[in-house]
């Protein structure tokens, strides 16, 4: 069968095709051309991925902090925290099989729908162990940072350098980078794939128009429901197109799915067949709309986690995102949290007081407790978004999310 394995994906276009869904043939060319070994080191993590055992065998989901690089020139749009939080939402209802439409499975695939065992969160301490918001915003005197292959210097893409003008990636050996920039109509998203790129540009892109879930303003129909996201986080674990590339001949390397001709645009209607079978367009990778993207199988959760025993697995350390305070005496819950947020002072005689500040660093509030033991703030009418708090003595430090 065809080469299906590329290092990039530039997956997604829209509808009039003004955009390439997948960028795969130029960049296969470029990289079969500029690596010699490109094809053989590919066949060589297949052959590796082949011998690792079961992998998932968790009693719990692995948490995994992602860190947002949010990049545009300055008077663009950036998407607010609150968009941010909305796809971190959608991925770990995806990525958890507990999607609002998971009922439009078709009943003869049920068996096979399956929570993936893998949640997401924003990073709360940065590579130097400093609390960050997870959410990093740089303004950049440069456009269509998303077209890697042509905004550059020498072989650096712009987006991944900061002295290119970029946001500079943290440690994949810790984080999942996403980069949110104006990819300038070329693609929708794109990712890389385990063990094929350098730490500095392993991750993925997303163009913000296909950022988030939003049925109102920003992210664009069909592809508005944050689904972009979680397609490339699956390329990002190792799992490719559904139909593998290649047509009824070609595989997934996926058991459980069948061979499928070609990929799906729209929202087809089930069944659908075309290589004697009928075909999974409601697996999320594939290119339906968002709103009939409904499950991963069980083999590609089985794919995934394997990939990650045995190409990211300092990732299974699952280091999760639970709130950086610098004092242990303290603990805030619930984080995020609605309506009520309470902070919790063990053994700490007070009085202590609080200053709150937004993610752009503005004072917001200050709280005043006289004793220990557990004091609320009501926060039902705040903004949704990442808040940090500091004592004014600094004793303490920490972050919290509000979503109401």
């Amino acid at each position: 069968m065809e080469n299906w394995w590329i290092l990039y994906f530039l997956c997604f276009s829209f509808y009039g095709m003004s955009q390439e869904r997948c960028y795969v043939p130029t960049h296969q060319e470029a990289l079969s051309l500029s690596d010699p070994n490109f094809l053989l080191d590919q066949a060589n993590r297949e052959a590796i991925l082949a011998r690792q055992s079961n992998a998932f065998a968790r009693n719990g989901a692995l948490t995994i902090p992602v860190v947002f690089h949010l990049v545009g020139i300055s008077g663009s749009y950036f998407p607010s925290d609150q968009l941010v939080l909305s796809q971190l939402d959608v991925l770990n209802e995806d990525y958890g099989f507990q999607n609002a439409n998971k009922d439009q499975t078709p009943l003869e695939v049920e068996n096979l729908a399956v929570d993936m065992g893998l949640r997401f969160c924003l990073a709360t301490s940065d590579p130097d162990g400093m609390p960050t918001s997870g959410i990093i915003r740089t303004v950049t005197d440069f456009d269509c940072l998303g077209n890697i292959s042509q905004v550059k210097v020498g072989d650096r893409p712009r987006l991944y350098y900061e002295d290119l003008g970029g946001s500079q990636a943290w440690d994949p050996d810790r984080y999942l980078n996403i980069w949110v920039t104006n990819t300038c109509g070329i693609y929708l998203g794109f990712s890389t794939f385990p063990g094929t790129a350098i730490p500095a540009e392993d991750g993925i892109i997303i163009d913000p128009k296909y950022f988030g879930r939003s049925t109102a303003s920003g992210p664009i129909p069909p592809y508005n429901l944050g689904r972009t996201l979680t397609h490339e986080v699956g390329h990002y674990f190792n799992l490719i197109h559904i139909w593998g590339n290649t047509g009824c001949d070609g595989d997934d390397l996926v058991e459980d799915t069948p061979n499928q001709e070609n990929f799906y645009l729209g929202c087809p209607l089930y069944p659908s067949s075309s290589c004697g079978s009928p075909d999974f367009f409601f697996n999320f990778m594939d290119y339906s709309d968002d709103n009939c993207m409904t499950m991963f199988t069980r083999g590609q959760r089985q794919r995934v986690w394997n990939s990650i025993a045995a190409f990211r697995p300092t990732l299974l350390r699952d280091l999760g995102c639970d709130e950086i305070i610098s004092n242990s005496a303290l603990l805030v819950y619930p984080n995020p949290a609605r309506d009520i947020l309470y902070f919790q002072f063990n053994g700490e005689p007070g009085p202590i007081e609080l200053n709150i500040f937004d993610s752009a660093g503005r004072y917001i509030f200050n709280a005043q407790f006289k004793n220990e033991g557990a004091r609320w703030v009501d926060v039902w009418d705040w903004a949704n978004g990442v808040y940090f708090f500091e004592s004014v003595d600094q004793k303490y430090q920490g972050k919290f999310i509000i979503f109401n």
